[in-house]
């Protein structure tokens, strides 16, 4: 059976744009559930996933200027 990886390692500008992109893409979704209240529940669950990868980037240690995201258990 194949080894998967359970975390990843990338350098701080990748990491600064995965915040900047997951930043825009809650602040989209909020949008939009706003501007559709029939559908606004489930956009609102996509937010809360955002967030929670946000939480997941900004938890994140540093190891010889990589981040080391730790995504199998976050």
């Amino acid at each position: 059976m194949p080894h998967i990886s359970q975390e990843i390692h990338i350098s701080k500008e990748t990491w600064n744009e995965a915040k900047r992109l997951i930043k825009n893409g809650i602040i989209k979704k909020l949008s939009a559930a706003k501007q559709n209240t029939e559908i606004a529940a489930g956009i609102y669950i996509y937010a809360l996933e955002e967030f929670g990868k946000l939480l997941l980037l900004k938890e994140s240690q540093t190891v010889d200027g990589k981040y080391i995201i730790k995504y199998r258990d976050g």
